[in-house]
């Protein structure tokens, strides 16, 4: 379906799509590139466990607990609340609570349960269950439980969505179970629910759509818009202000 989303969507759409995604795609690539650059230069992590820390910037093979830094904490595991004025980062399967005032938060390998609070960018390697809030951009690279919320850009990559999404760009690559909330909401495969933006396109669309331009392939439910395009059919590709399927 990417492939003709540049087509069939009007030319303020398409630019729109084009100027979020490559934004995002530029910041998924440096991501682990940031993170290693920033732990080689600060020697290895201790092996011991703490319960509550303070520094400028701790690193720790495992943190249970509280950890408080002036510029990131760097853990190898992170179960608790961490509050860093530039970010955080976890190697592998973390949860709890991590706030990166400045930047965001990375959880580079594995999953993660909680929340996310960061002014540029959240990003999860692994399963996501919780919340994410950024200004900038919330990336899950496998399934999304949850929330998700930014002004710019949420992607699911390569797993499923359930929950909800309110951003100028939503994303999801495989299937969406949910709300989707923003200029252009895109759902690659499934979406059982509601979308709402100038723009929505899913492969399959089983409930509404709502917005200036809505497509999908197949359909059951509704299309409310200005140009509504079911693909799969002949006789009436498109229609004015409403479609129904059941």
């Amino acid at each position: 379906m990417k492939k003709n989303k540049f087509v069939t969507m009007s030319l303020f759409a398409a630019v729109a799509l084009f100027a979020g995604s490559a934004f995002a795609d530029g910041a998924k690539e440096s991501t682990i590139a940031e993170l290693k650059a920033l732990k080689d230069g600060k020697g290895n992590r201790t092996g011991v466990t703490e319960s509550f820390r303070i520094g400028v910037i701790p690193e720790q093979d495992k943190m249970n607990g509280v950890s408080l830094a002036l510029v990131s904490n760097i853990d190898n595991e992170m179960h608790g609340f961490e509050f860093a004025f530039i970010l955080n980062a976890a190697d592998k399967s973390s949860s709890g609570f991590q706030w990166g005032l400045l930047w965001g938060n990375y959880v580079i390998d594995g999953d993660f349960s909680g929340v996310q609070w960061g002014l540029v960018k959240n990003r999860v390697g692994g399963d996501m269950t919780g919340w994410q809030s950024a200004a900038g951009m919330n990336l899950v690279k496998g399934d999304m439980c949850g929330l998700q919320g930014a002004w710019i850009y949420n992607s699911v990559e390569e797993g499923d969505m359930t929950g909800v999404q309110f951003a100028w760009v939503n994303d999801v690559d495989n299937n969406a179970t949910g709300v989707q909330f923003g200029l252009i909401n895109m759902v690659d495969e499934k979406m059982n629910g509601v979308q709402f933006g100038f723009a929505n396109l899913a492969e399959t669309a089983n409930g509404i759509q709502c917005g200036f331009y809505n497509q999908a392939n197949d359909l059951c439910g509704i299309q409310l818009g200005l140009v509504n395009r079911l693909k799969s059919s002949e006789k009436y590709p498109f229609t004015v202000f409403l479609r129904a399927v059941f």
